[in-house]
């Protein structure tokens, strides 16, 4: 594998965790900024369109949620000169916010991000996104609870521990 092989592959797997982190944290910047200008965007039967509109779907959507977790897994990449495309399975943990009796639903969704990639400058950017969800399970929660410092914005934790010098 050559180097620069190494480095796209290696820039997917950041920017795949990026996205996961800006959702997690509704970081509309980081969001923002992993997508190419013209990026097409198909999330099978929930969102068709353009980066600005998944955005504002998805904001308005989570903001329905007490709290949400992305992970990305079995990232496959194949890189074949400018051709650049990319499956990653991905896992998501919703929580409802309680209803008029606290009760709470999580939701879990299974599915696989099939991207295209684009090189700008020294980074990549999403040109083309398919969400497929293999599988979707709901249940209502018996208890649940999250940590102090955990934040859907930039005073989550993470942000001060990510900062140079910190």
């Amino acid at each position: 594998m050559e180097l620069e092989e190494m480095i796209t592959r290696q820039g997917i797997l950041d920017a795949l965790a990026s996205y996961c982190r800006a959702l997690d944290r509704m970081d509309g910047e980081l969001f923002d900024g992993l997508w190419h200008a013209a990026a097409v965007i198909d999330y099978a039967g929930l969102y068709q369109g353009d980066a600005v509109g998944l955005r504002k779907y998805l904001w308005e959507t989570h903001a329905l949620m007490a709290i949400h977790s992305h992970q990305i897994g079995n990232v496959k990449i194949e890189c074949d000169g400018e051709h650049v495309a990319s499956e990653a399975y991905v896992t998501v943990s919703l929580w409802t916010l309680p209803d008029e009796l606290g009760a709470q639903v999580e939701v879990v969704s299974r599915g696989r991000y099939l991207d295209r990639w684009v090189r700008e400058g020294s980074s990549l950017r999403i040109r083309e996104r398919v969400h497929i969800a293999d599988m979707q399970s709901f249940r209502t929660l018996s208890s649940g609870r999250t940590d102090s410092g955990v934040a859907r914005d930039r005073s989550d934790r993470s942000y001060q521990f990510l900062e140079p010098g910190a």
